[in-house]
């Protein structure tokens, strides 16, 4: 903020689309012991390790990206035994033209955001409840995503000889309660009874618990 002529004014900066530009820095390391090298080698990995490297110029992030590492064994110079590491690194630039600024000012605040707008996810616990044509396999699919609560109870339409369905992912962590009291698999369940799921991970992507027995 500014106070201009007695009122307070909010100054801010409108900047036009940057001109991008890429830069390759091919870099020569000489040395004459390879422990030398190496060291740098450490260095240089270490530095760019994470997977997107950046330089800040005057407040803006450039990308820095290492394309390559090249060793050259040892060759003699005048006699003299020396190492040499080739590095190729590109940065993703752009250039900004401080003559295309514009200056603006407003009484007002302006609260200005760069996070993307997440869409909402409506929440889904679907339970499928499958018996095939002769009424003796059955199965019990449940299906969260993350909006979905962790405890899920269904009761039982008929009853239930519960075993684990291997294609499922979540062996060791789900807890499994028959009308509140904990139970194992396998594990009996009669019609009427309460079966009480609960997910004890955080449900980022979406996950199935799917269970299978003999119904009756």
């Amino acid at each position: 903020p500014k106070v201009v002529n007695g009122k307070t004014m909010f100054e801010y900066i409108e900047i036009p689309q940057p001109t991008f530009v890429d830069l390759q820095y091919k870099i020569n390391l000489f040395a004459n012991h390879i422990h030398t090298t190496n060291k740098f080698n450490e260095l240089i990995l270490q530095e760019f390790k994470k997977p997107q490297n950046s330089i800040n110029i005057f407040g803006h992030n450039m990308e820095l990206v290492l394309d390559d590492i090249t060793e050259n064994n040892k060759k003699e110079i005048e006699e003299r035994r020396f190492y040499r590491t080739n590095y190729v690194i590109n940065l993703k630039a752009f250039i900004f033209d401080e003559k295309d600024f514009k200056i603006k000012r407003s009484v007002n605040n302006i609260k200005m955001s760069t996070e993307p707008l997440s869409p909402s996810t409506p929440e889904v616990c679907s339970i499928e409840e499958i018996t095939n044509s002769n009424d003796c396999n059955q199965s019990l699919t449940f299906n969260l995503n993350k909006k979905s609560s962790t405890t899920i109870e269904y009761r039982l339409t008929t009853n239930f000889a519960v075993q684990f369905d291997n294609q499922s992912t979540t062996d060791n962590n789900v807890d499994y309660f028959v009308n509140n009291s904990p139970s194992t698999l396998p594990f009996n369940i009669n019609r009427g009874d309460i079966l009480k799921l609960v997910y004890n991970k955080t449900v980022t992507k979406p996950v199935q618990i799917k269970l299978y027995g003999i119904a009756s």
